[in-house]
C-alpha cells in the first residue's frame, strides 16, 4: 500500500514537473532567441514567396530545421513531446510547400509561428520585457554578423541568403520592440525609434557594415542602460574548439546517439564556425567555402 502511494506521488510529481516551466534566465534568453531566429527565417521565406522567388523562399524555409531547431528540440520535447514532433515535421515539410498559393503558404507559416509561441509558453512560461530586450540585442548582433558576411567593403551584396537572414532578424527585432516600446521611458523610446529607423535605412540601402553597426550599437547601449548591465567582450571561437566538438560528435555517433550528434554538428556550425568565416575567407576563400558546406550540409547528411 505504501509503495502504491509512493508511486502515485512520484507520478503526480512527474506530471507537475512536465508542466511547470523550468528554464533559468540565461536558458530562457537563449531559447527565445532561437525561436525568434526561426521566425526571422520564416519571414525571409515569406517575403521571397510574395516577391515570386520560390527558389529563395524554399532555401529560407529550410534554414530553421537545418540550422536552429535541433538546438531546441530537446527542450520542447521535455515539456511536450507531441509539440516537438509536430514542429519538427512541419518545419521539415515547409520547403516542399512553397509551391502553394501565397495565401496558403502564409497560413502555413502563421500556423508554425503559433506552434513556436506554444513552445515558448511551455518551456519558458511568461516572457517579460527585460528578457525581450535581451533577445532584441541577440537578434541585432546576429543580424550584424550575417550582414558582414553578405555585403562587401564596397557595399555590394555577395551573399543574398545571408543578407536576407539579416533582414529577417532585424524584422523580428523591430516587431518585438514595437511590442514593448510603450513600457519604455519617453526619451529612451524616442532614441531607440531613431536608431531602429537608421538600421532599416542602412540595410535597405545596402550600406557598408560600419553604417549598420553604428545604430545597432546605439540600440544595444540604450537597452543595456535600461537593463543596468555592462557589455562584456566575448572571445571569438577557435578552430581547436570546433575540433573538440567534432571529437565529441564522433563519440556520440559511435554510441548510436544520433540526435545528440546532430545537435553538436549544428552547434559547431552556428555557434563556432559562423564567427570564424571572415577570418578564414581572408586567408583562403575556397577553403572557407568547402569547410562551410561540409559543416552545414554534408556532415548533417552523414549523421
Amino acid at each position: 500500500m505504501a509503495n502504491t502511494k509512493r508511486l502515485g506521488a512520484i507520478g503526480i510529481m512527474s506530471i507537475l514537473l512536465a508542466v511547470i516551466p523550468y528554464a533559468s534566465a540565461e536558458e530562457s534568453e537563449d531559447f527565445v532567441t532561437k525561436i525568434e531566429m526561426i521566425k526571422g527565417h520564416l519571414h525571409a521565406s515569406l517575403q521571397n514567396k510574395a516577391a515570386g522567388n520560390e527558389e529563395l523562399a524554399a532555401v529560407h524555409a529550410g534554414h530553421p530545421i537545418g540550422e536552429v531547431f535541433t538546438l531546441i528540440k530537446s527542450d520542447i520535447a521535455s515539456k511536450d513531446q507531441a509539440l516537438a514532433d509536430e514542429l519538427e515535421d512541419r518545419l521539415s515539410q515547409l520547403p516542399n510547400k512553397v509551391g502553394l498559393s501565397l495565401d496558403e503558404y502564409r497560413d502555413e507559416v502563421n500556423s508554425i509561428i503559433e506552434l513556436l509561441d506554444q513552445a515558448v509558453a511551455k518551456v519558458v512560461g511568461e516572457v517579460d520585457n527585460e528578457l525581450l530586450m535581451k533577445v532584441i540585442i541577440n537578434l541585432l548582433e546576429d543580424a550584424e554578423h550575417e550582414y558582414e558576411e553578405a555585403v562587401n567593403a564596397a557595399g555590394e551584396i555577395i551573399n543574398i541568403e545571408e543578407y536576407q537572414d539579416a533582414q529577417g532578424f532585424i524584422a523580428r527585432a523591430n516587431d518585438i520592440f514595437n511590442q514593448i516600446k510603450d513600457s519604455i521611458e519617453d526619451n529612451a523610446r524616442e532614441e531607440l525609434e531613431l536608431f531602429f529607423r537608421q538600421v532599416d535605412d542602412a540595410i535597405e540601402n545596402v550600406t557598408k557594415i560600419e553604417e549598420l553597426e553604428k545604430p545597432i550599437n546605439g540600440i544595444i547601449h540604450e537597452f543595456e542602460e535600461i537593463l543596468g548591465i555592462e557589455r562584456t567582450e566575448v572571445e571569438k571561437p577557435t578552430v581547436a574548439e570546433i575540433r573538440l566538438m567534432l571529437d565529441a560528435l564522433l563519440d556520440e555517433y559511435e554510441e548510436g546517439e544520433y540526435e545528440e550528434a546532430l545537435e553538436i554538428a549544428t552547434k559547431a556550425y552556428i555557434e563556432k564556425f559562423e564567427f570564424l568565416e571572415a577570418d578564414i575567407e581572408a586567408v583562403d576563400e575556397e577553403l572557407k567555402e568547402e569547410t562551410e558546406i561540409m559543416l552545414r550540409e554534408e556532415l548533417r547528411q552523414l549523421i
